[in-house]
């Protein structure tokens, strides 16, 4: 199915525009547009949210289009500000109006603790998931807990928050091995590849909606785990299924859009060229080059060694 245009009733919804809120619903606004309750609670406009549950919003279910639901895709964000962010305040009205944290959401069939469990900073958040009845036991897609995700990601406050609410799980050496590529620990990483070859499988897999490890330790220009994935055998030319690009093209893009670290960035397109990178993969499909998204002097870098 393909994504329908952003409706009336999003534009007031964002806005906390009450009056057309309610001139739109009573003139037939789908109130499961999949967009308005989304990013009223996002903002945390509760007065909307609650105007547009009178009329029929269904704030648990997975929606049948973007296949995510409200608590899932407020996830996303990541950062919860230690429970300040208005999207986190956003959740915590959904769920007491009572939405349900346990649907799951996506191809992936993850909930939001196992969304949330990749963020270094969704400590608050995974904690009011607890404390509304989520369950971190639940099995996503590939049969990992919330557990597994988030100690592969490095987030180990949030996984002991986890494991305190009985959602510990023995870890596999997959888990390990993404770990130690993660944090760059690259002695751990061979070790565990020498151990047991076949936890190389995780490294053509993507994360999330897209990326490998690979495409996201570019990404955030992560220098040590570009090194250690490179040395694991990482495919430094594999395009991603969202953008079409590789590493080389979500470095260049991280340059600009993700932090402000030109060194580390310059760090990363040595490493990714000197291990095979080509021009031509890291191309997005709508023919974006990389030398036009990033920042000048990795936009130079990318120049000087893809020449």
């Amino acid at each position: 199915m393909s994504e329908p245009e952003l409706p009336p009733l999003y534009y007031a919804s964002v806005a906390n525009d009450l009056a057309e809120v309610k001139r739109l619903l009573d003139g037939g606004a789908d109130p499961n547009d999949g967009e308005s309750v989304f990013h009223a609670a996002e903002k945390n406009h509760r007065a909307v949210i609650d105007l547009l549950m009178q009329y029929g919003c269904d704030i648990s279910s997975a929606h049948a289009v973007y296949g995510n639901t409200p608590v899932f895709f407020l996830c996303g964000f990541g950062n919860d500000e230690e429970g300040r962010a208005a999207w986190h305040h956003g959740i915590a009205y959904l769920l007491e109006r009572g939405a349900d944290p346990n649907v799951t959401s996506t191809t992936s069939r993850e909930t939001p603790l196992h969304r949330i469990a990749t963020s270094p900073a969704g400590l608050a958040t995974a904690r009011l998931l607890l404390d509304h009845g989520a369950d971190p036991l639940i099995r996503n897609a590939e049969g990992d807990v919330a557990y597994q995700i988030a100690f592969r990601s490095g987030n180990d406050a949030l996984a002991q928050a986890l494991a305190g609410r009985g959602g510990a799980v023995p870890l596999t050496p997959a888990d390990e091995f993404v770990a130690a590529c993660r944090r760059g620990d690259e002695p751990r990483a061979s070790a565990l590849l020498e151990q047991d070859p076949s936890v190389t499988a995780v490294l053509p897999k993507e994360v999330g909606f897209a990326g490998t490890l690979l495409h996201w330790a570019a990404w955030t220009g992560n220098v040590a785990a570009v090194r250690t994935l490179i040395a694991v055998g990482a495919d430094v030319n594999q395009r991603d299924r969202e953008f079409g690009a590789s590493p080389l093209g979500w470095t260049a893009h991280g340059s600009c859009e993700c932090r402000q670290a030109d060194d580390d960035y310059c760090a990363v397109v040595d490493l990714l060229h000197a291990a095979g990178a080509t021009r031509e993969a890291s191309i997005n499909r709508l023919d974006e080059k990389p030398e036009g998204m990033a920042t000048e002097r990795v936009a130079e870098r990318l120049r000087r060694s893809l020449s």
